[in-house]
């Protein structure tokens, strides 16, 4: 999970290049690991939380997935904004199950963030933004995830947005075709730059929570919950 991580960071600091960085870890043992490292995030005075982990609904409890959301529930009280990848297999879930989406990006009370493929114009300016689909991509690069969850019903926010009786993911997009993706720095996997291009939802996640950084920032206090 190195480059992940680095990624991450990377993402981070190319746009809110003054933000203070803590990274939580720990290892990987179910949905209490989220709560483990989430609980330490909220109580170690973030303002903002950027996660690119994911496990599947059908891999996670209904219980564990709530004691998620209570939690991000507690930081969205407390001010804390929380951003989530949705993932990169559209609406197949890491696990190979389809019509899936995962936790904790399924929580209502988080932000979901999907993948969008940007085409720039003259001098890297905005061009366009499409859905990023690079499944016929030689060779396929992943899909912006996306879906409805089988344990959460839909929140108000989306009455307008969704037909369906529950939450729906994503919330926003950004940049997460590795096609345009970002280059990272990573020693022990071919020096500075490795000499590969980085992306998915990994990547556009951590783009909104700098985002977000620079919005508390601009404000004078902190957003908290996006949505």
């Amino acid at each position: 999970g190195e480059s992940e991580v680095l990624l991450d960071i990377d993402a981070i600091l190319s746009i809110a290049s003054g933000a203070k960085v803590v990274v939580y870890d720990a290892p990987f043992t179910g949905a209490s690991s989220f709560q483990a490292v989430f609980s330490a995030a909220i109580n170690g005075n973030s303002t903002v939380i950027s996660n690119s982990w994911a496990a599947c609904e059908d891999q996670v409890s209904a219980a564990d997935a709530q004691g998620i959301d209570s939690l991000f529930q507690t930081a969205s009280m407390q001010g804390i904004t929380i951003v989530n990848g949705a993932g990169d297999t559209g609406s197949t879930c890491l696990d190979g199950s389809p019509n899936t989406i995962s936790v904790p990006a399924d929580s209502p009370n988080a932000t979901a963030v999907g993948g969008s493929s940007l085409t720039s114009g003259p001098t890297y300016t905005y061009g366009s933004e499409t859905w990023w689909n690079g499944t016929l991509d030689t060779p396929p690069t992943g899909q912006g995830g996306f879906g409805s969850s089988n344990y959460f019903a839909r929140p108000s926010y989306q009455a307008s947005v969704n037909p369906g009786p529950m939450r729906s993911i994503p919330d926003v997009v950004d940049s997460a075709d590795p096609a345009n993706g970002v280059a990272i720095c990573q020693e022990d996997a071919g020096g500075c730059p490795t000499g590969l291009l980085y992306g998915g939802t990994s990547v556009a996640a951590p783009q909104w929570a700098a985002y977000t950084a620079i919005l508390n920032e601009a404000v004078g206090h902190n957003i908290g919950f996006l949505n």
